[in-house]
């Protein structure tokens, strides 16, 4: 698909299709958007390597179907946004491997630009406010946007994700994230050409895709092999990848910025989250007033239907308190009497 302008391509809303979808080169950001432009905005940001198509198009319809305008995006340097070369080949592996041994190294960029692309990502959708809803990596983005930018945060939902306080537990499946025990070595940068080659890969990523789910809520093994065909065909950026867990790595500890967050803020987490466990999610809710957590058992690190209508159910809550709250507030201004000059 061009990258090359700023048509936007619409259609009706048709088998969970997105009513309108574009490459922004305000941006470099490639975006979709589920439900009417009228409603209030709902952004949601994809977490480490993935892309947009990752968010399961049920999941977004029905959350547009309470009353939402669903926009959701590939992050930079992964899917059809833009890519960075700033970082490339065997430096950007020597210096991945350092960060993941705790070396202090420069990224090719940081968390906090990620979460400035949000901002400029709304100016071109001439959004004002949002409710902003980040998973994995991209709950660390969205904590980062609503310490920063609380005037433009409706409400904050961070999905399973963390502070990055070095003192937490580790994840048992943290070792899916990076080898940090092999010789650094250059990403593979092209997809094999025989077709046997490119099934075996899919096999491979959709295995690698069964590691981070849960004990009761599980995609099944052809919704991961869908989903790993159809995420490699789209975009296939390894050194993407590396360049984004290098922001990670590098990224300070979120809960000093976290004490600033002021918008209503809800912690969705499972209890078998093989990347973060639940002092993860309890961590992000510790460090922002009035925050709730809720956990799920057997969730993982993904988004299986069968958890669909608890996260729809929890999400709606918060965001329906938070319109209904702002329709007061308006209400009220609207009421007051004037006051004689």
């Amino acid at each position: 698909m061009s990258q090359s302008g700023d048509s936007v391509i619409a259609s009706k809303t048709q088998n969970y299709e997105p009513v309108a979808e574009q490459y922004s080169e305000a941006c470099g950001l490639y975006w979709q958007a589920y439900g009417d432009v009228s409603h209030p905005p709902l952004i949601m940001i994809r977490g480490l390597g993935s892309q947009l198509i990752h968010w399961p198009e049920t999941l977004l319809q029905r959350i547009a179907d309470e009353g939402y305008r669903v926009v959701v995006f590939d992050n930079r340097d992964s899917g059809l946004s833009d890519k960075f070369d700033q970082l490339t080949g065997h430096n950007l592996a020597v210096r991945l491997q350092q960060a993941w041994k705790g070396e202090v190294v420069e990224p090719a960029y940081t968390l906090t630009d990620m979460a400035t692309d949000v901002v400029h990502l709304m100016d071109h959708l001439d959004i004002s406010k949002a409710h902003i809803l980040g998973g994995s990596m991209g709950g660390l983005i969205a904590q980062i946007f609503a310490g920063k930018w609380p005037e433009r945060t409706l409400s904050l939902s961070v999905v399973f994700s963390t502070t990055l306080d070095r003192e937490l537990p580790e994840g048992h499946g943290r070792h899916l994230l990076y080898d940090g025990n092999q010789a650094p070595v250059a990403a593979n940068l092209s997809l094999p050409e025989s077709e046997d080659a490119f099934a075996a890969m899919i096999k491979g990523s959709a295995a690698e895709s069964h590691l981070f789910t849960g004990t009761e809520h599980c995609l099944t093994n052809e919704q991961q092999l869908k989903q790993a065909e159809r995420a490699l065909r789209r975009s296939y950026c390894p050194e993407g990848y590396m360049r984004q867990l290098l922001a990670i790595l590098c990224h300070e500890d979120l809960r000093s910025g976290n004490a600033g967050i002021t918008a209503p803020t809800l912690v969705l987490h499972g209890s078998d989250d093989p990347v973060f466990p639940v002092s993860s999610g309890e961590s992000v809710a510790d460090s922002i007033a009035n925050a709730t957590l809720e956990v799920l058992s057997g969730w993982g690190h993904d988004l299986p239907d069968s958890m669909h209508d608890w996260f729809i159910a929890k999400l709606s809550s918060l965001l329906s308190d938070v319109e209904d709250l702002a329709g007061d507030v308006i209400g009220q201004s609207a009421e007051e009497p004037a006051v004689a000059g």
